[in-house]
């Protein structure tokens, strides 16, 4: 009786966790289904799942983003840019060749407008490849300055040395994050990932031209140039360099002694200055989301089937281990910048990579890029405007100080990655569907109109590598004059519309709401 009794228990108890194990799949396959409908949907319902708010928050959000989608960067001029040049010629761009004269609009505004400030953000310059993979034997790269170096400039014949000189003498406090970095390109061959000979050149002649436009044009620096100056930079060695270089082109008897390179430990430069907290869980999950978009979209194209299964045979390497195009293009484009000869295959000596292929593959990454901008949610322009308010609230705290006659220093320099000028592009409504090229520069002006006595008499330019771009940027259009974009626009910009665009009341609601 009591065995009886024992084994209706032991049937029930299993018919109970099976019960349960069938309710937890019901439950995680209509989650799934659930996500990918917000995912899909339009822009109206796409937060229903994403931003993890109450239905009623929701209801008042979609109401109002219509009104917000006009604020969105227009799609078709970025269709425009992306065809105009494609292929090896595209990539010829990408290079940033430092044989040619480097020229832009910096300091160029009407006689009744003074420069006031600066703020310029950089990518590093040309370096050697992150990723490799079987099949391709990576180049050598000369990554000593002062052998690579045959030019006529004296200041930049100089440049190993009397980095060298400084060094040596150079005294910095005991916290500081770069003491005892190579501060150029000083060894025989480059390692991986590192800035080369030509990528040190390139912020040579950037920061060179930088000072010659504002010498030229403006008295900015009115005290010695080296106290009115901030840098920053991420915590690698390609960035550092970079932001040395551009430094020593543009300050007259440049001295690291008197100069003070800060470091971020954060790619897009957040602080806590103006936010509580630089981790954004939120950003993780839009960033996701949007590789996964990219993905779908990658899958569903022949042409990237068709080029991957190319490169697949062409490296023998399994399709299942084969990098993101991406990856190879990373691998392969110094050889290309640096005019080696295009590699051939390891296995197959017969078999190489030649300018067309290359093009190809080119192009491929930048639809890729571009897909970013069919995502129906949006997912990678909100992952951009969450990661870059905190710097960008970070400019415009700093340009009210200069307003109230705090003291502030008047050029600012942000030397990170094309991980950093991409968020900032987008944000602004400039990207134009491409990897931005080695030692590119997004440059903020700010301006004074002498004439005018109000409190709306200062205005903003922006630059993307040295065009004028003010009248593209998604809330200066059709509202400039003479060209510039008043103030009061970027910090209404800045302080609401870049969030709550999406539904975001702010930082921390956009972050952990």
């Amino acid at each position: 009786m009591v065995m009886g009794t024992r084994r209706r228990q032991q049937r029930l108890m299993k018919r109970a966790i099976l019960l349960l194990i069938a309710a937890v799949i019901c439950f995680i396959l209509f989650y799934q289904i659930d996500w990918l409908k917000a995912t899909n949907s339009s822009n109206e319902s796409h937060l229903s799942k994403i931003d993890y708010k109450p239905e009623s928050t929701v209801s008042k959000r979609r109401e109002k983003l219509p009104e917000r989608r006009k604020k969105l960067p227009e799609r078709i001029s970025i269709v425009q840019e992306i065809t105009h040049i494609r292929g090896i010629d595209a990539l010829q761009n990408y290079c940033n060749s430092p044989m040619k004269e480097t020229v832009g609009q910096e300091g160029t505004s009407s006689k009744d407008f003074k420069l006031k400030m600066v703020h310029i953000f950089i990518r590093h310059g040309d370096r050697t490849s992150i990723h490799n993979f079987p099949g391709y034997k990576p180049e050598t790269y000369d990554c000593k300055f002062s052998r690579w170096y045959t030019g006529n400039d004296v200041k930049f014949k100089a440049f190993p040395s009397r980095m060298d000189q400084m060094m040596s003498s150079a005294r910095r406090k005991e916290n500081y994050y770069f003491q005892g970095w190579p501060t150029y390109p000083k060894f025989d061959t480059c390692m991986d990932a590192v800035l080369t000979s030509r990528g040190a050149l390139q912020h040579l002649k950037l920061g060179q031209h930088i000072f010659k436009s504002y010498s030229k044009h403006h008295h900015l620096f009115e005290q010695p140039l080296s106290s009115q100056i901030y840098t920053i930079s991420t915590g690698t060695k390609r960035t550092f360099q970079s932001a040395v270089a551009f430094l020593y082109g543009f300050v007259p008897n440049f001295n690291m002694s008197d100069v003070s390179i800060n470091h971020s430990k954060d790619l897009h430069f957040c602080s806590t200055k103006h936010v509580k907290d630089c981790n954004c869980p939120h950003t993780r999950d839009l960033y996701i989301r949007a590789l996964w978009f990219q993905s779908a979209m990658g899958k569903n194209s022949s042409y990237f089937k068709d080029l991957r299964n190319f490169v697949s045979e062409l490296f023998k390497i399994d399709k299942n281990d084969l990098k993101w195009l991406s990856g190879i293009a990373d691998a392969l484009v110094p050889t290309f910048c640096h005019n080696f000869t295009i590699p051939c295959s390891t296995f197959n000596p017969s078999k190489c990579v030649d300018h067309k292929l290359l093009g190809k593959i080119w192009d491929a990454i930048t639809d890729k890029e571009f897909s970013n901008w069919d995502d129906p949610s949006f997912n990678f322009l909100k992952y951009c405007s969450i990661k870059m308010t905190p710097v960008l609230i970070e400019v415009f705290h700093r340009i009210k100080e200069l307003i109230e006659n705090k003291n502030t220093p008047k050029f600012i320099l942000y030397s990170g990655h094309d991980v950093t000028l991409s968020p900032l592009l987008y944000v602004l409504g400039l990207h134009d569907g491409r990897w931005p090229p080695y030692a590119s520069r997004v440059v903020m002006e700010l301006y004074e109109n002498e004439n005018d006595l109000t409190e709306e008499k200062y205005f903003l330019k922006f630059l993307y590598n040295g065009l004028d771009k003010t009248e593209k940027v998604v809330f200066c259009k059709n509202k400039t004059l003479n060209g510039l974009c008043k103030l009061k626009l970027f910090s209404d910009f800045i302080t609401h519309e870049i969030l709550n665009r999406f539904g975001y009341r702010d930082y921390g609601d956009a972050c952990f709401g």
